[in-house]
């Protein structure tokens, strides 16, 4: 059944032939893509104008907080292992969020509200699941100063600049610096900021390495990485990767955060000069390049020299 919209028809969406047809569509669209690499998300829809739950009286009655629920359960039961993004219209939102940690949320008016989020389920969301969003379309609210505002307070990972009212070449030089530093500030900018091993060690002994990594952004990468210690022999040219199970870099967080992480490492048999580089590489999917870190120096296999050290030989066991 359809109830008409003045440029269209739009379904009856408390209609149960509506609410059934969507949950299936939505388990048949998981079974083929939950936890596909290439989705990094999706929008939890079924609601409203635009699947975003917008709703004008005109078009009939609103879905129902309970309706709406069920679609949410629906959609996490078909992608748990995907990040899904509950649009920011409560109750619904408010909802959704509460059924599980991998729901994050959308708001589509960046840089031209404030949003009050003290309170709310979606004050502390952003550490478990991103926040997306798009710049407000209308040049008579947005503002430099609230977009930069909204992405540190809302910590946003990612922001479509599709409607965005004014090119930044239009806005003045102030704004233009505003506007550069929200963008920067988006999502993660990890430095690595220190290595530390030994300078001098005898081949095949153990020794506890320190990552030292500082995020610059507003939010944390909510990808599953692994971090490498690459060790590549300045003679032969032999790179042994050795994985440092300590770090972990959701865990830093973001807003200039410092963390230090401890891995427990057995070097290389071979002595000689090592290069000693770091590289963070998909652990799960295999299908993301290594990360790209505010470091320069990077080389072609993704890792960044950070330093030598010298393996020595290993002392021969005496005769008896």
């Amino acid at each position: 059944d359809w109830v008409p919209t003045g440029t269209g028809n739009a379904p009856l969406q408390n209609h149960t032939t509506y609410i059934t047809g969507w949950c299936d569509m939505v388990g048949a669209l998981g079974a083929q893509f939950n936890g596909d690499p290439r989705l990094h998300f999706i929008d939890l829809s079924g609601g409203g104008a635009w699947g975003e739950y917008h709703w004008d009286d005109a078009w009939g009655v609103e879905i129902t907080p309970a309706n709406a629920l069920t679609i949410a359960q629906a959609t996490i039961a078909a992608f748990p292992d995907t990040y899904i993004l509950a649009p920011a219209v409560r109750p619904y939102m408010d909802n959704a969020i509460a059924l599980a940690p991998n729901v994050g949320w959308r708001f589509d008016f960046a840089g031209g509200m404030p949003l009050t989020l003290a309170g709310t389920p979606m004050q502390d969301r952003w550490k478990t699941a991103p926040v997306v969003t798009e710049w407000a379309p209308d040049p008579a609210s947005f503002t430099t100063a609230l977009a930069l505002d909204n992405v540190r307070s809302m910590h946003i990972s990612m922001v479509s600049s599709g409607n965005k009212p004014l090119l930044t070449s239009a806005m003045t030089a102030p704004d233009r610096a505003v506007f550069e530093q929200a963008v920067r500030e988006t999502g993660h900018r990890y430095t690595l900021t220190t290595l530390a091993v030994p300078h001098k060690a005898t081949a095949g002994t153990t020794h506890t390495v320190t990552v030292t990594l500082r995020n610059d952004g507003v939010a944390p990468t909510y990808d599953t990485w692994r971090t490498d210690l690459v060790l590549t022999h300045a003679t032969s040219g032999a790179a042994h990767t050795i994985p440092l199970s300590g770090v972990n870099a959701r865990t830093c967080v973001g807003g200039g955060s410092v963390v230090s992480y401890d891995s427990t490492i057995t070097l290389p048999a071979e002595p000689g000069w090592y290069q000693a580089s770091v590289r963070i590489t998909d652990v799960k999917t295999t299908y993301l390049p290594p990360a790209r870190l505010a470091n320069t120096g990077r080389d072609p296999s993704g890792a960044y020299p950070m330093g030598d050290l010298q393996i020595l030989p290993a002392l021969e066991a005496p005769m008896t």
